[in-house]
């Protein structure tokens, strides 16, 4: 109630709103609402027959004094249907990274460079293997019209990719051909509602990767 009462109090000031936020100067990322404040959207009625998937992962690294550089990331995976035929899955999948072309990242452009997979960056190519294997646990279980509820556990928001020293062909093979592509592929399924929202990608908005652009279609 205090919420309904409050979005309706600033609807009429959501344009001051707007124009206070793009001068602001802070230390955070700031939402800016795709709608007017003070609507009132009546809820769809929810399905009866749905799937929810989530996926969330972990991931292990050598040991200090390894004579091999090694990683391991894990997914767990929640699937349960609702309905008429309900059922339920619950399981992991390990997957142990120990080759060279594993364990870093090369620059797709042909030159000889290339940055191991550790620390910050670990987490984010955990991230995106989440975000991949849930695409693809999503277009598995669409069957019919049963829609698909897709989880992905914190924030999209790759905070491992904003040190500077980081080249530019990682945010390249991380977040265009990684991230960005699974969300795209869960968005892309067949009666997904986020076709809906692609005619305001035109507004600025900050990227997965925490920087700011002007006129980047939606990707998220």
């Amino acid at each position: 109630k205090l919420a309904r009462e409050t979005f309706t109090r600033l609807g009429p000031e959501q344009e001051a709103l707007k124009k206070k936020l793009e001068t602001a100067k802070t230390t955070w990322l700031a939402a800016e609402p795709l709608e007017r404040m003070d609507s009132l959207p009546a809820c769809p009625q929810p399905p009866k027959d749905y799937s929810a998937i989530a996926v969330d992962g972990s991931s292990l690294t050598a040991e200090r004094y390894s004579p091999r550089s090694y990683f391991l990331i894990n997914l767990g995976v929640s699937a349960l249907t609702y309905g008429d035929e309900p059922g339920a899955r619950l399981f992991s999948t390990p997957r142990l990274y120990f080759k060279q072309e594993e364990i870093a990242i090369k620059d797709p452009s042909g030159k000889e460079r290339e940055v191991l997979v550790e620390g910050a960056l670990l987490g984010v190519k955990r991230q995106v293997e989440e975000a991949a294997y849930l695409a693809t646990l999503a277009a598995d279980f669409q069957t019919g019209n049963r829609p698909v509820l897709a989880l992905l556990d914190g924030t999209l928001i790759m905070w491992g990719l904003e040190d500077q020293k980081i080249p530019a062909f990682i945010h390249h093979v991380l977040l265009d051909e990684g991230l960005i592509k699974a969300l795209e592929a869960v968005r892309n399924l067949p009666g997904n509602m986020g076709d809906r929202r692609q005619e305001t990608g035109n507004s600025r908005r900050h990227t997965v990767d925490g920087r700011q652009e002007e006129n980047r279609p939606e990707s998220c």
